[in-house]
């Protein structure tokens, strides 16, 4: 098991690339955490060994910064990361010799 904590991140919106009149919005997230879990199973072969490993990875992340939205220079809006969960579950092979 392994925790993790989110100290500062940052999410890069290149929304210039879509419309030239928006500016590029960077949204600072400030709090999160995350959560690393895993499970292995090691099989000996003839001088390898065949490693399962099952493994879990979540992280929670609270809402980022406002920042303001411009279109050709006028603020048109308020922009932000929402509060998001996102989970990975898996399955790793490995073989060593």
């Amino acid at each position: 098991m392994e925790y993790d904590a989110l100290i500062w991140g940052k999410q890069v919106s290149s929304l210039s690339d879509v419309d030239p009149g928006y500016h590029d919005v960077m949204n600072e997230q400030e709090q999160g955490s995350g959560l690393r879990g895993s499970l292995k199973y090691t099989f000996v072969l003839d001088g390898a060994y065949l490693e399962i490993k099952l493994f879990e990875r979540t992280w929670s992340i609270e809402e980022s910064v406002h920042k303001d939205l411009t279109k050709n220079g006028v603020n048109i809006g308020t922009v932000w990361e929402p509060k998001n969960i996102s989970t990975e579950i898996g399955v790793s092979l490995s073989l060593k010799y």
